[in-house]
């Protein structure tokens, strides 16, 4: 069987116990990623909306590392929210993905066993995730990464020159869904209750003690 059409069989080509398994993994490194996320998104509001360390930063040709910076960070942001919202493949751990393999009556059986609401909040979980990867916020976000961030493109990731680059609040929108869809996910998947709440507490506090702390001196 050529590799070809092993990707064009995953994931049918898998057990029930094979997919849970998978999306369960799958979850782990999505929390991973949404977690830095919490935490680069933090630091990114020190170094574009603060006033805190702007203020600091004086009329100088270091403004231009200081801009640097900020896209840097800022791109990162947006790398971290489009792989958690990669088409669904064997070696992709994103969100749709896990919908991907969920999506099939003997998962759906064995997650659920024989309780109706657990069944409709998996069903209703993969058709958010269907409904998001539509949406005008989830293309500008993901195209912006496919023209301006990572360029190494294959046909399945080619540029929609139609669609425009991000608007400011996209990428709080895709963070936002995320976390909802996660923690219902690891609740009706992984069987487990991680508090997302406790999670942006705790990145709002690490990231304030770091820049509330720090003093910029540059050269003019």
């Amino acid at each position: 069987m050529t590799k070809k059409s092993n990707a064009t069989s995953w994931p049918k080509n898998l057990s029930a116990d094979q997919r849970i398994d998978l999306a369960i993994k799958a979850l782990l490194e999505i929390g991973n990623n949404l977690t830095r996320s919490l935490l680069t998104r933090e630091t990114n509001f020190y170094l574009r909306e603060s006033q805190l360390i702007k203020s600091q930063i004086q009329k100088s040709v270091a403004a231009h590392t200081y801009n640097h910076l900020i896209s840097i960070t800022y791109d990162y942001e947006v790398l971290k929210l489009c792989a958690i919202w990669d088409n669904p493949s064997a070696d992709r751990n994103s969100l749709p993905t896990v919908a991907c393999l969920i999506n099939d009556h003997s998962v759906i059986a064995n997650l659920s066993t024989i309780d109706i609401h657990i069944k409709r909040k998996l069903l209703q979980s993969i058709k958010i995730i269907e409904k998001i990867c539509r949406n005008k916020k989830h293309q500008r976000v993901q195209n912006t990464r496919h023209q301006w961030i990572a360029h190494h493109l294959n046909d399945e990731t080619k540029v929609n020159r139609l669609n425009p680059a991000l608007r400011y609040g996209d990428e709080t929108f895709l963070l936002r869904e995320s976390l909802v869809i996660v923690k219902n996910l690891e609740i009706y998947v992984r069987k487990t209750d991680f508090d997302w709440v406790h999670s942006m507490k705790l990145a709002k506090e690490r990231t304030a003690a770091f820049w509330e702390g720090v003093t910029v001196k540059v050269r003019k």
